[in-house]
């Protein structure tokens, strides 16, 4: 019955079904993303009681902890345990002996880190205290690293395998789900951590996990731990004056960078799925008052109110249903795409899946869907006695308030596109500033390549290897320009690695209190590096090979702006060593150009520059054509003069940039898509309001036209009318996106203010345009209007 019904106006039904299509559809495939990373609880032991510790500094942010200081952080109440792993970058070693070398992730774990957190292995065993405190080299391995480099063998357990120059028996297998951290391969004990990193707090090479009590709760755990950094701020003024504490929820780290970005997704995803129901809402009142004798007939013959809102309510719900049908292949569809796109920086990312969960959200969305689209209807046809409706003609019947509807719906689709416009256009806005940011180096043209020598025997053998083997090999190559070095490939680091290659230090002839030292990032690089990256020179001279290893260095502009405002730098000293008993001074040999090396959305840190390789080697090649090209001959020379070596990254330097932008670029892409398909679906919800309201209003335009209107004249009618409720919609709009907009945008926003009025203006400038192309095919189909024709209709 339902289906016959929808068959007598298909043009009618296949709109609806498109449209709650793409409303439900991209519903769930949001939300399947945001259930996976953000709702999902992690795959831990009561993951809810787990957190983050860290220390704070005022310049840094939140920072790793000192060896020292994590051992006086654990002796706090607050919590069960407190686990400790070395940081991701701190610890790229190399696998032998299984094939071809491979860089992997390695990390020195704690013990307490596995049963902590509830970590399940595939095989074996996790350390025991005697390993750790013994120093013994056994090791765990991932599930990953296990299945591609050991075939799954079970038999890898109790065998040794080769980890740089040291063999290492491995004890365990991590199950790959519940590896933590996630980026690491390969896990041995805490106690290998070089003893000169385990004696000093100037280095901060832990990060901490903590499991809070039972019945402690953050805030308590909060207020503890800030009172530790403040008693280590007094007993230790040189290395923890202004350092604090902070504990940060597990999930909330985790997902810290990206949930911004998904709140706001979800939110103009659910603003689509309004106008959606918007639509079709209308389109079913459309078609309800269309059938009047219908229903009159149907009470006539004994049809109760009950099952005349029964009979409605089914239809709608039937048409949904469907409709939801078709927007679970939309998201499939959408899920495949976003996890393409979203790969490289969305934690957690191929968890999503359309499971239960997802299942019962789309449900649910589909019941509030029919009810919202069903209701003007059931409202409509509760308030009108049928049984005067074969007394009445068409244009009488559902009259008085039922006009009311139309111009409420359309003046509601307005004000959430226009949200949605706005929204994209902002961040248009912001995406624009950024991608045309002057990051302070020419990437186009060079080939950044990482790899890592052996860390164990030291920085001269490294430094050796770059200038006596590399460089000549890479220079002889055709199209290479010039061939650098440095610790870094520029916007490589995550945030929370600022501090790795931090230095304190001070200023000749000025007093700071201990602690108080300002903070610089330190780059060692060889002297081709600012020619390779175009950095320019802008005071004194750069450094050359006759500088290694000696107490002069180059400074950035940001550095000489803050601490030398008005001044020449070179010549003058920098005190290095500030917080140990080797304090020395080094020259500033010169001043260069301002490199946005850590992210383009950050303002150039203070940095310094000295000339030196060390093992973790960053090659930069300049080449007179496409970087790309040349990158298999570049990888050729470097496996054939150092075959031991993994190479673990080989691009254009670019393409880092663009990836840089990721982040960026994936909701402004999604925010675009949705603009374009709440301002079609406006389109559509404005044209059918307008086109119901002419028809409707025949005979009036008929009598308009008898007695003198021109057809100029009902067109401006109708597009005034028109613009009045775009207006309308506008400012409520507008309102609503003033609410929203300091919350949802300003975390991913770049030199673009939440209420920017070039945004705003040009959101209601778009929203009104499609109003008015929306508006004039009903509008000159009332302009066309016949009197006589009108006028014998009635």
């Amino acid at each position: 019955m339902f289906f016959r019904a929808f068959a007598k106006r298909p043009a009618v039904t296949l709109a609806a079904l498109l449209t709650v299509a793409l409303g439900i559809g991209a519903n769930s495939a949001i939300f399947s993303v945001v259930r996976a990373v953000l709702l999902r609880p992690l795959p831990f032991r009561q993951p809810d009681r787990l957190v983050y510790l860290w220390q704070t500094h005022p310049n840094l942010g939140n920072i790793p902890l000192t060896c020292l200081d994590y051992q006086d952080y654990r002796a706090a109440k607050s919590f069960q345990a407190i686990a400790a792993y070395t940081f991701e970058a701190m610890n790229k070693t190399t696998l032998h002996g299984e094939g071809e070398p491979e860089q992997i992730q390695a990390t020195m774990a704690s013990r307490e880190l596995f049963p902590m957190m509830g970590i399940g292995l595939v095989a074996g065993r996790s350390f025991t205290a005697d390993e750790e405190h013994g120093k013994q080299h056994v090791a765990l391995i991932g599930e990953a690293l296990w299945r591609r480099k050991f075939g799954a063998s079970q038999g890898v357990v109790g065998r040794a395998i080769r980890i740089e120059n040291e063999d290492f028996t491995v004890i365990g297998i991590v199950r790959q789900k519940e590896a933590f951290p996630v980026w690491a391969d390969l896990w041995i004990p805490f106690s290998l951590i070089e003893p000169g990193l385990q004696q000093t707090r100037r280095f901060h090479p832990l990060e901490a996990i903590g499991r809070l009590r039972d019945g402690v709760t953050l805030a308590q755990a909060q207020a503890e731990v800030a009172g530790i950094g403040v008693n280590l701020a007094r007993q230790n003024p040189a290395t923890d004056r202004n350092m604090g504490a902070r504990v940060v929820p597990l999930l909330a780290q985790v997902t810290s960078s990206i949930r911004p970005v998904l709140l706001l997704v979800w939110m103009s995803v659910g603003l689509v799925l309004l106008v959606a129901c918007a639509n079709v809402a209308h389109l079913l009142l459309a078609r309800t008052m269309s059938r009047q004798r219908e229903l009159a007939i149907r009470a006539a013959l004994g049809a109760s109110s009950r099952a005349l809102l029964r009979l409605l309510f089914s239809e709608s719900l039937a048409l949904v249903a469907l409709g939801g049908v078709l927007g679970a292949a939309v998201a499939a569809v959408l899920v495949s795409l976003l996890k393409n796109m979203a790969a490289s920086f969305i934690p957690r990312i191929d968890d999503v899946a359309f499971d239960a969960g997802v299942a019962l959200y789309t449900l649910g969305a589909m019941l509030l869907c029919a009810v919202a689209v069903a209701a003007p209807s059931l409202w409509r046809v509760a308030r009108t006695d049928l049984g005067q409706t074969m007394k009445q003609s068409d244009t009488q019947l559902f009259s008085g308030r039922a006009g009311r509807f139309g111009p409420v719906v359309m003046a509601f689709e307005i004000a959430l596109a226009f949200v949605v416009f706005a929204g994209s256009l902002l961040l248009t806005r912001s995406f624009d500033s950024l991608r045309h940011v002057d990051p302070g180096f020419r990437g186009e043209h060079v080939l950044a390549m990482t790899f890592n020598t052996s860390a164990r025997d030291g920085w001269d053998p490294a430094y050796r290897l770059f200038n006596n083997r590399l460089v000549p090999a890479l220079r002889a190559l055709p199209g290479v320009v010039s061939v650098a070095a440095a610790n870094m490939a520029p916007l490589t680091l995550d945030r929370t690695e600022m501090s790795r290659y931090a230095t304190r230090f001070g200023i000749e002839g000025r007093n700071f209190a201990p602690g108080s030292y300002p903070v610089a990032q330190l780059r060692w690089v060889s002297p081709d590096y600012f020619a390779t990256l175009g950095i320019p020179l802008l005071r004194g001279r750069l450094l050359t090979a006759d500088d290694h290893n000696q107490p002069r260095w180059l400074v950035n502009e940001a550095l000489a702006r803050q601490f030398f405002p008005g001044q020449d730098v070179v010549g003058r000293e920098l005190r290095i060593g500030v917080d140990t008993p080797g304090v020395s001074s080094v020259e500033i040999a010169g001043m260069v150009g301002n490199a946005r090396d850590l992210s383009l959305d950050l303002d150039p840190a203070p940095t310094v520059y000295l000339i030196d390789t060390s093992p973790a080697i960053t090659l930069l090649v300049r080449t007179s054509g496409d970087p790309a090209q040349l990158a298999p001959a570049v990888a050729r020379v470097v496996r054939r003069t150092a075959p031991e070596v993994p190479v673990t990254l080989i691009k254009p330097l670019d393409d880092l940039v663009s990836q840089s932008l990721a982040r960026y670029r994936f909701v402004f892409l999604l925010m675009a898509g949705f603009a374009c398909v709440s301002g079609l679906l406006a389109a559509i919800g404005i044209y059918g309001v307008i086109g119901y309201a002419v028809g409707r209003r025949t005979r009036e335009f008929g009598i308009r036209t008898a007695v003198g209107a021109t057809p100029t004249g009902l067109l401006r009618l109708v597009l005034g009318e028109s613009a009045a409720v775009a207006i309308a919609g506008v400012l409520a709009g507008g309102l609503l996106f003033t609410f929203m907009a300091a919350s949802l945008f300003r975390p991913i926003l770049f030199q673009v203010r939440p209420a920017d009025p070039v945004s705003l203006a040009a959101g209601a400038a778009a929203v009104e345009l499609i109003a008015i192309f929306a508006t004039l095919i009903p509008a000159r189909r009332a302009a066309r209007v016949d009197p006589c024709a009108a006028l014998r209709s009635e």
